[in-house]
């Protein structure tokens, strides 16, 4: 019977606690959370970690941060809380302090899922890909029903251009969730850039009904067509891309490179020069100056004649 006392208690502690927070008076609900701790139970740290999540889903990531390193404070390996507090971080684009926190919580927890699946995001940010996918390997071990983890790790093996490779975990990524639309584009995408361009047609088609306002997907249509040798059918995707999303600078540089494969110079010329305007200190800004002077001459002499 103590024991049942015990556990309404503190679902009793909880409700309160979580009413006070939400009406944002946080010194009454962690001054009555205090009060109400014997110090040496540490169930109450499950109940601080909610009364941070209920800040950080407002937006308050100060005040749940604060949350979080008061249970680390009574409880310094709880892994729950250092993973949360490297999201928190990471959310504040405080990403020293997010890597500082994701590893030691593998220090504690070698295989603590989150912490190898965050930590895998981190470094994808910072452009190291091979740690990255290195832990995301593992972390489709440990989670081996998420297809987000699939997917990410899909779109980091992507990034190091191993693209078979990542068809093979999109593909995992849709047999788990069969409406997820960016793995989808993700797997037409990858498919298409290994040159299976008839096997990514499907896969784009599914991921448009999905979206069908996705510029993202609209491109990688196009960079389909465009494979194909189907200029015409590429030029009329990348425009519906563009119309979706204006401020995507790289869908302007493949309608350009559409346009000059299907002979048409001029407008070949207009979206090479609105790429060089939204990205004039892209690295290949230089062969694409020499692109549009080539293109030049090319209609001045075609005049000429």
């Amino acid at each position: 019977m103590k024991k049942n006392i015990k556990i309404y208690s503190k679902l009793l502690i909880l409700s309160l606690v979580l009413f006070l927070s939400f009406y944002n008076k946080s010194t009454q609900a962690y001054s009555f959370l205090s009060t109400n701790n014997s110090g040496s139970d540490r169930n109450f740290s499950q109940i601080i970690l909610i009364l941070a999540e209920g800040y950080a889903s407002r937006g308050d990531f100060l005040t749940a941060g604060n949350y979080v390193i008061e249970v680390l404070r009574s409880d310094p390996e709880n892994t729950t809380a250092l993973v949360y507090l490297g999201v928190l971080s990471e959310l504040v684009n405080n990403y020293k302090d997010a890597e500082i926190q994701f590893r030691q919580t593998l220090k504690v927890n070698p295989d603590n899922p989150q912490a190898n699946y965050y930590m895998a995001l981190l470094l994808d940010k910072a452009g190291r890909l091979d740690e990255s996918a290195k832990l995301l390997e593992k972390a489709c071990e440990l989670m081996p029903d998420n297809p987000l983890v699939f997917y990410n790790m899909g779109i980091v093996l992507s990034n190091k251009n191993e693209f078979k490779k990542s068809i093979k975990y999109n593909q995992r990524a849709v047999e788990l969730k069969n409406d997820f639309q960016e793995a989808y584009n993700n797997l037409c995408y990858a498919q298409a850039e290994s040159g299976d361009f008839k096997e990514a047609l499907p896969n784009c088609e599914k991921a448009l009904s999905l979206s069908p306002e996705s510029a993202h997907t609209l491109d990688s249509y196009g960079f389909v067509y465009y494979g194909l040798k189907d200029y015409n059918k590429a030029i009329e995707f990348y425009k519906k891309a563009i119309k979706a999303d204006p401020g995507i600078s790289e869908i302007y540089l493949h309608l350009a490179r559409a346009y000059q494969e299907s002979g048409n110079k001029t407008q070949a010329i207009v979206f090479y020069q609105k790429y060089l305007k939204m990205e004039p200190e892209t690295k290949n800004s230089k062969n694409i100056r020499k692109t549009i002077k080539t293109l030049k001459k090319y209609k001045a002499g075609t005049r000429n004649e």
